[in-house]
């Protein structure tokens, strides 16, 4: 089962609550934060990636798929 994730209305809101707290929100970690709640609104809560950057989302659990 596939599909692109797009953001509900409620969107907006949960992202400046879950942006709370995380500091530098810019740049390319601005995108990954976006994809997380994106995640988050769709009730993902798990990202297989090497992207070191998806682990300041404490609302997110990384599974490195490389690590031991």
């Amino acid at each position: 089962m596939g599909g692109v994730l797009m953001e509900s209305e409620r969107h907006a809101a949960l992202a400046r609550e879950l942006g709370k707290g995380i500091p530098a929100l810019a740049g390319n970690l601005l995108h990954d934060f976006h994809t997380a709640v994106l995640m988050h609104e769709h009730g993902i809560r798990t990202v297989i990636t090497r992207d070191a950057d998806f682990r300041r989302f404490s609302f997110v659990e990384v599974v490195d798929p490389l690590a031991d």
